[in-house]
């Protein structure tokens, strides 16, 4: 651990060249769309959450389809609105997150960090 803490503080970080990143950029965006639509798409647990969860808010003695159908509206607008709020947030920080300076302060605080875990580990008793 603690090879890896001053590795990671002595690592020299390069800039890139975009001109050769951006088509892989692209490929791995379509790449992670799908990934992402496939795990959502076959994830049990949003079924799971709907047959659990939803049925307790329906009202007994009306038409209990329009009933869950609407709060899977409500549920679909709200989970849209939030993720478009987060990517874009997420998108707004991610040129900062990504600058040089950003990415040596973190790893530098990894590195600090690895190296008193490692310290830690290296002087504790058995």
């Amino acid at each position: 651990m603690i090879y890896l803490g001053a590795s990671s503080i002595f690592a020299r970080k390069e800039i890139k060249d975009d001109s050769l990143t951006n088509e892989r950029e692209f490929d791995n965006k379509k790449s992670a769309f799908k990934q992402g639509l496939f795990s959502n798409v076959l994830n049990p647990k949003v079924a799971m959450f709907f047959l659990t969860f939803l049925p307790q808010f329906v009202i007994a003695g009306t038409d209990t389809t329009i009933q869950l159908v609407s709060m899977g509206v409500i549920y679909t607008i709200l989970s849209i609105t939030w993720f478009f709020v987060y990517v874009f947030f997420i998108n707004y920080l991610r040129d900062w997150l990504m600058s040089l300076k950003v990415q040596r302060a973190m790893d530098k605080v990894t590195g600090i960090i690895l190296i008193g875990f490692g310290l830690k580990l290296a002087f504790e008793k058995q």
